[in-house]
């Protein structure tokens, strides 16, 4: 460790790598996070981070089934998403243990190649610690709507929304959404017409985009285009012509908890 100094060992245990999750983070009212839900091996910080993500998906639905603005079935989609995303993190775990602690002569045998190799060849490195470097979406949540399926790029439903510039004064898209419900829309027909439609139903917020702007390029987006975005940033739904009403059944829709 290159202590030159007096020391001595606090603490000694033997550590065992688990991946470990339950099949249902929901139990009636009682609903579990981080390592109550689940468990993977310490490399990578993926224990904490799935904690803090597992929080950022529950918040919102919990406030919105307590505000009484959703139903109680809102809350089944936690377990959908997050044990989607927590099997894809327990993949990057175990292979993070594998190239630790090698079970078997071939895998050891590819930990020296790659080590080997590693210094020289930079696209080789990434084996070393396959980290979690992008957020996990949400591909096959019950939530996402159908949308429009001509869009060529951008994110489609269940995806996290990209981050870029969207206004004139700099402002990028993350500082427009959330904690609510939000309709990116762009052209001014379109944002008119979501801000008309009757207030005792539930409404998104609409945040009116210029097409031309660096977030449109990034959504795959042109005059007409909405996203609808849920309060943790993932895509809701999206489409190519505005239909108010189509936006308002989507938001509602998912309000229920049901799918499609």
């Amino acid at each position: 460790m290159g202590e030159r100094n007096p020391w001595q060992p606090v603490w000694i245990s033997m550590y065992a790598a688990s991946c470990l999750t339950l099949e249902n983070y929901r139990h009636g009212r009682v609903l579990l996070a981080g390592d109550a839900a689940h468990l993977v091996p310490i490399f990578g910080v993926r224990g904490m981070n799935s904690g803090i993500d597992d929080t950022h998906n529950l918040a919102w639905k919990l406030a919105y089934v307590i505000q009484g603005r959703a139903a109680s079935a809102l809350l089944d989609s936690y377990t959908a998403e997050r044990l989607f995303a927590m099997r894809v993190n327990m993949r990057h775990a175990s292979k993070s243990c594998e190239f630790m602690d090698p079970p078997s002569v071939a895998f050891k045998l590819m930990r020296g190649a790659v080590l080997g190799l590693a210094e020289r060849h930079a696209w080789i490195r990434s084996l070393v610690d396959p980290r979690q470097s992008t957020a996990i979406g949400y591909p096959e949540s019950p939530l996402n709507g159908t949308g429009a399926d001509d869009f060529e790029t951008g994110p489609a439903p269940g995806v996290n929304l990209p981050d870029a510039p969207a206004t004139a004064d700099g402002r990028h898209l993350s500082t427009l959404i959330g904690p609510h419900f939000c309709a990116l829309v762009f052209d001014t027909a379109s944002a008119t017409a979501l801000r008309t439609l009757d207030s005792a139903t539930p409404l998104p917020r609409v945040v009116e985009l210029d097409p031309d702007s660096p977030a449109a390029q990034r959504l795959g987006a042109r005059p007409g285009t909405v996203y609808l975005i849920r309060p943790d940033g993932h895509v809701l739904a999206r489409w190519r012509t505005a239909d108010p009403r189509a936006v308002q059944n989507e938001l509602a829709r998912c309000c229920a908890g049901a799918a499609a």
